[in-house]
């Protein structure tokens, strides 16, 4: 439906959502097509949340386009102020952009509007990812576990709890080395 923007950016979104949930290398190798999409989507339909928000991913993730992520991201707030998704991408930002308590206190926002949303293992984790890179050790090492804890069999999880335990230079269990070895995702 070339018109619908909401299937316009569920077909680009196939290409974002689920980084950084499973390895790039399964992602479809299409990213033109998907911009193409997103693009498009966002001309028929620029009053649509979810529109917008679909190619903030694309920008942030495949682009590194923090500001043409954080303006989708903006825009979508004025259609809706509290919708999620663009929270989280829009977190993601400021994380990755140095603005580790901005992140933060967005996603702990998320988690206080949504106490139960099966994504808070990975906000934990992305929380932990701000607290690590602020060199808040301890607070960092709480929040990835947490994250682990409500989701082990989550790659991802696993990956940022070993990144944050693996900065402090305690002995680990045999637990520990273990879920370390089961890891699938690389760490680059």
């Amino acid at each position: 439906e070339p018109e619908n923007p909401i299937a316009l950016a569920m077909l680009a979104s196939m290409h974002t959502h689920m980084i950084p949930l499973i390895p790039f290398s399964e992602l479809p190798d299409d990213f033109d097509n998907a911009l193409a999409l997103s693009e498009r989507a966002v001309e028929v339909g620029q009053n649509i949340d979810y529109v917008l928000r679909t190619r903030a991913n694309l920008r942030l993730w495949r682009l590194v386009d923090h500001d043409g992520a954080r303006l989708d991201c903006k825009r979508a707030f004025e259609i809706n102020p509290g919708y999620h998704l663009a929270h989280l991408t829009m977190a993601t930002s400021e994380i990755f952009s140095g603005e580790f308590q901005a992140g933060e206190k967005r996603l702990q926002g998320i988690m206080q509007r949504v106490p139960d949303d099966p994504q808070n293992p990975l906000y934990f984790s992305l929380i932990a990812l701000a607290r690590l890179l602020d060199g808040r050790m301890n607070h960092a090492v709480a929040a990835a576990r947490e994250g682990y804890d409500l989701s082990p069999l989550s790659d991802w999880n696993a990956l940022v709890y070993a990144t944050t335990v693996g900065a402090e230079p305690a002995p680990r269990t045999e637990a520990f080395n273990s879920m370390v070895a089961s890891i699938k995702l690389s760490a680059n």
